[in-house]
């Protein structure tokens, strides 16, 4: 419902860099300009490409990646999985976080691509706020250091191993920093330990976050969120791609008309996507639909009787074209489509 309302909707040419799409689609979101009810039309500078959606998709999905690992500089912190917002006063003075809350709240609009890589505390205080982000956070939002802490503290059976534990400098510092004052014993420790909890998987990350949201807001996307969080909550969280969801995603052909070499070319391709892992999957999901993950019946394919034995890929149309004829075993086959999969674009 989202992408049909962008369909009628003008657009706006940006020209990328092939090897500098992160500075260059923020450059484009940071000029205050951007009209969030028009789509982007991206012009590569330094490739041939025609963008009827597939290079757009692309481009956000490897800018977004580029956002969660940066180079220039650390904007999150905890596994690729699970990300939380990086405390640093760099991440917090940047404005990134807004601008990145506008980035996803635009593409979602144009072509539900979100930015999976927040842990479900996070989401959900994005989505519904402190006080449902408060029931769902635990100590698998901490860090191994802060949940060595916590062990500690949990296992506190007498006075003498409360003031034990009080002479390490590293629970005081943590205690500290998380506002606690009390003593830890026997009957205070549950209390310090989900307040340690609280501070760092929630209330340290907060400001960055409503950044995030504030960016969000601007693309009037906001108030949908609100509404139906369950559905919205894979373009923001981690799924991992499997290979059987990659499978449902095959539209074939029509099996009656198959010859023979046709059958053994579709065999390949299955075994292909049974043996890869999720690295090798995303990687083959990117370049057929622009997208880290797919959709059941999204990636449509099609044989060709004058492809000369070659491999062929379109994002925009979500094709990937095999010839009618190949010449080669399984491991030729392989190396065939990973050469073409590894293109940055192949939309043209």
């Amino acid at each position: 419902m989202l992408n049909k309302k962008m369909e009628s909707a003008g657009s706006v040419a940006v020209t990328v860099h092939t090897n500098d799409m992160w500075r260059d689609i923020l450059h484009h979101y940071k000029s205050g300009t951007v009209d969030f009810g028009k789509r982007l039309f991206i012009k590569l500078s330094d490739a041939p490409a025609i963008d009827a959606g597939g290079v757009r998709r692309q481009v956000y999905s490897t800018v977004y990646n580029e956002f969660q690992c940066n180079k220039h500089i650390k904007l999150f912190t905890g596994p690729s999985h699970s990300l939380s917002p990086a405390c640093t006063a760099e991440a917090r003075s940047s404005g990134l976080f807004k601008i990145l809350g506008s980035m996803v709240g635009h593409s979602i609009w144009q072509d539900g691509i979100g930015f999976p890589f927040f842990s479900f505390t996070n989401y959900i205080y994005i989505m519904e706020g402190e006080e449902k982000a408060l029931q769902v956070c635990s100590d698998n939002d901490i860090g191994a250091g802060v949940a060595e802490v916590i062990s500690k503290l949990q296992d506190i059976k007498t006075e003498d191993d409360g003031k034990e534990v009080m002479k390490d400098e590293l629970i005081v510092d943590i205690m500290s920093r998380c506002g606690i004052t009390m003593i830890a014993n026997p009957s205070t420790k549950n209390i310090i330990v989900q307040d340690i909890i609280t501070y760092e998987a929630l209330f340290k990350h907060s400001k960055l976050l409503d950044q995030f949201v504030e960016g969000l807001k601007a693309t009037s996307l906001y108030p949908l969120l609100r509404v139906f969080p369950t559905l919205f909550q894979p373009l923001f969280t981690f799924t991992e791609l499997t290979s059987e969801e990659v499978q449902k995603s095959l539209i074939f052909p029509n099996e009656k008309s198959f010859i023979a070499q046709e059958t053994i070319i579709l065999c390949y391709l299955k075994k292909y996507i049974d043996e890869c892992d999720s690295e090798g999957l995303k990687e083959f999901a990117l370049s057929i639909t622009g997208r880290i993950s797919v959709l059941p019946k999204s990636i449509e394919i099609k044989f060709e009787a004058d492809r000369m034995g070659t491999i062929a890929t379109h994002s925009c149309s979500g094709e990937i074209i095999f010839p009618r004829q190949f010449e080669g075993d399984y491991e030729m086959f392989c190396s065939a489509l990973k050469s073409v999969l590894s293109h940055d674009f192949n939309t043209y």
